[in-house]
């Protein structure tokens, strides 16, 4: 599973290593099955690394994924939130 990623991933954005959580947490978008809440936690933790290491566009793509992909999720406002963040 890929819940054991997303607590590297936080573990790294933790101690502001977000090129290398980017990686880590998109491990669970991409290994979890469909529908699980792994996936738009994953994206979440990639797109805040994303925007933390100047990867504005990566940041504003999997962000929008979980905002048009993951709608019911938690995730959600908090995606919309960075998309407003990262706004030129």
């Amino acid at each position: 599973g890929g819940g054991p990623w997303l607590v590297v991933a936080d573990g790294r954005a933790s101690i502001a290593d977000h090129e290398s959580a980017m990686p880590a947490a998109m491990r669970p978008a991409l290994q979890a099955p469909a529908g699980s809440p792994l996936v738009p936690q994953g994206l979440l933790v990639a797109a805040r690394s994303a925007a933390k290491s100047n990867h504005v566009t990566d940041a504003r793509r999997l962000a929008s994924e979980i905002v048009r992909q993951h709608s019911e999720s938690p995730q959600r406002v908090e995606a919309e939130a960075l998309l407003n963040s990262l706004r030129d």
